[in-house]
């Protein structure tokens, strides 16, 4: 790869291996992660109880949708198996993908939202609920209840919103980051940049354990996303999915490439 006048040639001890899931709606016990843990690749989990919240990043064709229909299949797994914690996720998407609302919609799990009032309706419901919640004992909350809230495009709420409307979404959306850990409530943000409003001064990037980068961001967002002190990183994979990933603030972000789900034969 050229980068101002210099040529840096990287080298891999060992090809990646990309994790499938052969079917969508079908998982069979030895693909589904146990103790709220999901695979990321071979040598990555991510236990999304003990390090909450997470985002991706990443331009329009870098692979956010296929990443993010993984991680749905997986917290929806629980459906197939008694061992696992059932998750409700609510699944907040303003730009109204096709192929994402067919996706949620065969999920009795998800609750898909993309109209103003719904998603209103549903960031009031959460707080509701956020406030509700003491904690797993003192509520008796049981692993039944575990609600997770994903904004895809996050940014675009600023363009559809009031600045009170959207002050009120925020300001919900940082609370369950902080504190939702212990209310098993967690968060979830995609976004088309890694712009510093959520992602530098907010506040956002230390409290979300896992961050990913798809494709090819700029220095300054991946110093807002990952910390300024990891600027340098690169990708240097084309391959369409692959990116970078960090698990707690403190590790350096590594290549990978991202998790998919082969499609149904009637999607």
């Amino acid at each position: 790869q050229e980068t101002y006048g210099y040529i840096i040639y990287s080298f891999q001890a060992k090809q990646f291996e990309r994790l499938k899931l052969d079917n969508t709606m079908k998982l069979n016990n030895s693909q589904i992660s146990m103790s709220k843990e999901i695979k990321i690749d071979n040598s990555l989990s991510w236990n999304y109880h003990r390090d909450p919240g997470f985002c991706i990043v990443g331009t329009s064709g870098s692979g956010k949708t296929t990443l993010t229909k993984y991680f749905l299949a997986q917290l929806t797994a629980c459906e197939k198996s008694p061992d696992r914690a059932r998750n409700r996720i609510f699944y907040i998407d303003i730009k109204r993908d096709d192929d994402m609302e067919l996706f949620c919609k065969k999920n009795n799990m998800i609750h898909y939202v993309y109209e103003k009032d719904d998603i209103l309706k549903t960031i009031s419901e959460f707080q509701i609920e956020f406030e509700k919640r003491q904690s797993p004992l003192d509520n008796k909350i049981t692993v039944e209840t575990s609600l997770f809230l994903i904004c895809d495009e996050i940014i675009l709420l600023k363009l559809l919103l009031s600045k009170k409307e959207y002050d009120q979404i925020m300001n919900t959306i940082s609370s369950i980051i902080v504190g939702g850990r212990s209310k098993n409530m967690y968060i979830g943000l995609i976004s088309q940049a890694a712009h510093a409003e959520f992602f530098g001064n907010s506040g956002y990037r230390e409290n979300l354990s896992l961050k990913i980068a798809l494709g090819f961001l700029s220095s300054s967002e991946y110093g807002m996303l990952f910390g300024q002190e990891f600027s340098d990183v690169k990708n240097l994979n084309g391959e369409i999915g692959s990116g970078l990933v960090q698990l707690k603030n403190s590790t350096r972000p590594r290549e990978f490439i991202a998790p998919y789900i082969k499609q149904d034969d009637d999607l």
